[in-house]
């Protein structure tokens, strides 16, 4: 998530129109040799910010309290009765027949009602 998001920023600053922000969209290297593109410094920007979260979460995760956290929930799992195979495809299957149960008749609802408000308004498909 947090890559897409820095990919994202490097596309958002690359199109940025401010005019103090024209060197965003400038090439930082005329053509990178194993990818054929321009280096912008938009992506550069965009790379550190990816590396400045990577660093600040790898930090916040070795914190005393969270790393304690993070071993009180792996006992806390490791107590837990897990379901069967059979069990999880019985559940599973009970919950698909459901979805397409509700998909059906909101499809059914959704039909009924739009011809109900077409017919009030007088309108024709």
């Amino acid at each position: 998530m947090w890559c897409y998001g820095s990919f994202r920023l490097s596309e958002t600053l690359a199109d940025i129109r401010y005019t103090w922000a024209r060197w965003l969209r400038t090439d930082l290297i005329s053509e990178i040799p194993l990818f054929e593109t321009p280096l912008k410094w938009s992506a550069l920007v965009a790379f550190f910010v990816f590396i400045f979260g990577v660093v600040g979460l790898q930090y916040f995760l070795n914190t005393p309290k969270i790393a304690e956290t993070l071993i009180e929930t792996e006992a806390e799992l490791k107590k837990v009765t897990w379901p069967t195979t059979r069990e999880t495809i019985g559940a599973s299957t009970v919950v698909l027949v459901t979805v397409m149960i509700l998909f059906g008749l909101l499809g059914v609802y959704d039909m009924i009602l739009g011809n109900v408000t077409s017919f009030i308004f007088g309108l024709t498909h």
